[in-house]
């Protein structure tokens, strides 16, 4: 008797939709992120990564209030902020997110290099 073949694990799909996203094939990952969450609405990670990849910022900023609900002690959910803030043209707002992200994970370069764009 064949066993019937089983779903990837939601961690599985994370780790594409990571690869996906890291290969530029944005649209695909989107797609990816949505099954994510569909699966598990718990994800930070998800939410955040479909912020930064959508194109107008009010929904944008409803993604990133999910994710930082669910892991506001998260630096990268405050980064992830601050670019999508700072693509639509709000460098002090993006300047407060990473902030934010510095307070959270001092070490954080990333959150550093990201302020300095937005305070140029």
């Amino acid at each position: 008797m064949e066993t019937p073949p089983t779903e990837p694990d939601v961690d599985s799909i994370v780790n594409a939709a990571l690869a996906l996203h890291g290969e530029g094939r944005l649209e695909h990952a989107a797609l990816v992120w949505r099954e994510v969450l569909r699966r598990d609405p718990s994800r930070w990670l998800a939410w955040s990564r479909l912020g930064l990849l959508e194109k107008e910022l009010a929904p944008a900023l409803d993604l990133f209030r999910r994710a930082a609900m669910l892991a506001p002690e998260r630096g990268e959910v405050w980064i992830d902020l601050g670019q999508a803030l700072r693509r639509h043209g709000q460098p002090a707002q993006a300047a407060l997110a990473y902030r934010r992200a510095i307070s959270l994970a001092p070490g954080e370069a990333r959150a550093h290099a990201e302020l300095g764009r937005a305070e140029r």
